[in-house]
Order: C-alpha cells, then sequence, then structure tokens
C-alpha cells in the first residue's frame, strides 16, 4: 500500500521538482582556442552561472577538428549535468550535411541542446584598396569581372565560408573562394592584398577596422550594431540575407529533463543580468536564451538553411 501511495505521489510530481543543483565544480568545455569568441563567451558565461548554481564553472579549453574534439569530450561524459558545452552552429546544423566530413560523434544522438546562448553579428570588410566601397559597387564589379574577387575563409565550411557562398548565390555573382587555416592568417593576407575580403565575426575584427587596416562594407545582421554603427545593412541590398553566427550550451546525450530544465532555467537568468549583458555587448555579442524547444526549432531551421547552401555550392570537407 505505501509503495503504491509513493508510486502516485511521485506521478504527481513535476519533472523539475527533482531538478538539482551540481554537487561539485562544472565543467565548461570550450571547443576552440582561448581568446577566441567562443572562449571569451564562455568565460563570460562561467563567472555569472557561478553564484546562480552555486558551484564553480571551470572552463575547459580542448580545441582541434572543428570543434569535434570538445564535442567527443562532452559526449563521453556522464548526463548528470556536470558537465557541458559551449556548443554552435555548424556542430549542430552543417557538420553532418558537408561530404567528406568524418565525424567522431552523431551531434543529434550523442548531444543534447540546452539552451541558445548569443549571437555573433557578421560583417564584410574589404582590403583598403578594394575597388568597391558598397555592396552595390561589390555586385557590379563581381559581375563585370567573374572570379577577379576573392573571400578569404578560415576553413571550407565554416561559418565564413557559408556566409560567402550565401552572398554568392543571392547576389548572383562568382567570386574565388580561399580558405585557410584559421581566421588570423585570412586576415593578414586581406591586409596585405593577397585576398579581397572576408564575411567575418564582428569581435574579431571590430579590432583592424577600429586601426583602420580593413574597409567595412556591409553588416550581415538583421539589425545595425551599435560597434560600427555607420556601417549599412547587407539587407538594404539584399532583402532575404540574413547571417548571424550563434553559440549555445549543450550536454551529452541522455540527460534528464530535468536536468536539462535546470540548466536552461540557470543560463536564462544569467543572461537576464546587467552585468553579463553589458560584458556581452561590449564584445559585439547579443544575447539570445529562451526554451529548450526555441533552440531545437533554431537547429532545425539553420539545418535546412545551410544544408541548401553546402549542396548549391557543393561544399565538400577539405
Amino acid at each position: 500500500m505505501f509503495r503504491h501511495l509513493l508510486r502516485l505521489l511521485l506521478l504527481c510530481v513535476p519533472l523539475t521538482a527533482f531538478a538539482q543543483a551540481p554537487t561539485a565544480p562544472v565543467r565548461l568545455i570550450i571547443p576552440f582556442a582561448p581568446g577566441g569568441t567562443a572562449d571569451i563567451l564562455g568565460r563570460l558565461l562561467a563567472n555569472s552561472l557561478t553564484p546562480i548554481v552555486g558551484q564553480q564553472v571551470i572552463v575547459e579549453n580542448r580545441s582541434g577538428a572543428s570543434g569535434f574534439i570538445a564535442a567527443q569530450a562532452t559526449a563521453a561524459a556522464k548526463p548528470d549535468g556536470q558537465t557541458l558545452m559551449m556548443s554552435f552552429l555548424n556542430l549542430h546544423a552543417v557538420s553532418k550535411q558537408v561530404p567528406g566530413m568524418n565525424l567522431p560523434i552523431d551531434p543529434d544522438k550523442d548531444l543534447t541542446p540546452i539552451v541558445n546562448v548569443a549571437r555573433v553579428p557578421f560583417i564584410l570588410v574589404a582590403n583598403k584598396n578594394a575597388p568597391f566601397n558598397t555592396v552595390q559597387e561589390l555586385i557590379a564589379y563581381a559581375r563585370a569581372n567573374p572570379d577577379k574577387l576573392s573571400f578569404a575563409s578560415s576553413g571550407s565550411a565554416g561559418g565564413p565560408h557559408l556566409a560567402g557562398e550565401l552572398f554568392k548565390a543571392q547576389a548572383g555573382v562568382s567570386i574565388l573562394h580561399v580558405p585557410y587555416r584559421g581566421g588570423a592568417p585570412a586576415v593578414n593576407d586581406i591586409i596585405a592584398g593577397n585576398t579581397t575580403m572576408i564575411f567575418g565575426l564582428l569581435p574579431e575584427l571590430i579590432g583592424q577596422i577600429q586601426a583602420k587596416n580593413l574597409k567595412p562594407i556591409a553588416m550581415l545582421s538583421q539589425n545595425p550594431n551599435p560597434l560600427v554603427p555607420n556601417v549599412p545593412l547587407i539587407r538594404s541590398v539584399l532583402p532575404n540575407y540574413d547571417n548571424d553566427y550563434w553559440y549555445a550550451i549543450s550536454g551529452p546525450a541522455g540527460m534528464a529533463p530535468a536536468t536539462v530544465a535546470y540548466w536552461n532555467e540557470a543560463v536564462n537568468k544569467a543572461l537576464q543580468t546587467p552585468e553579463l549583458r553589458q560584458r556581452l555587448e561590449r564584445q559585439a555579442l547579443e544575447p539570445i536564451g529562451g526554451s529548450v524547444e526555441s533552440f531545437r526549432a533554431t537547429i532545425k531551421s539553420d539545418y535546412d538553411k545551410w544544408g541548401d547552401i553546402v549542396r548549391r555550392a557543393h561544399i565538400t570537407a577539405e
């Protein structure tokens, strides 16, 4: 009788009532090297989460293999909420669709999406002596001179590559793609005049823009950014162009719904604090937050959007 009554009581209690705060320091695995956008975002979020969850959130950088070394380490961890990772758009929505990409895990099966964290605006910048100053001039020049212009990227099928291919598809132009092993050598070659332009992350380019080493052409996001208030939106020329990158929090597969709900709520609380929001804004990062369901919907939408670009541009793994 007692067991039957206990079972009934348990069925009446919401899952979230079982959500427990972590009982030991939490690992937040960052898939890229220290100093980049993901690392900066991860450390800001970890500092804000620590007082909320009552345990230290420790950042652990695991770079390599386009983020999949970190993803593999996360997938191998116990699904108890003590190990999380800073996941990102390409990991969840692109990599599986790139022919030749040898993946150590399946993100759909081996990871649990928890919450989207921040949006990172893209900006189109060019060499100071590039033969255009606006998107209209760029399109006109590219149409008159097919493949004479080039755009750099930090690697095949990465965010800057996809952004460039989306531009080519919508503008109806042919521009040569030049992949590099990382963003720094790509930017250096643009400054040197060996490559024309890059569709890159604003936080990683703002220093060179402010130093006037690169010429800003257009913001690729839906809204202007206060760090570059005079840079026009590409949507004024290509109304359907929209390219913001995002970073999120995911965990290993098999996490209990209550644990997922706990971390979703914790991250949303952190993102609502004025201190974190101000720090993100200074880094050109826009907080997102929201439900697990809205994050999954974003993954699905971007999966469809970028999968179409991968197929149309015949993008393959390097």
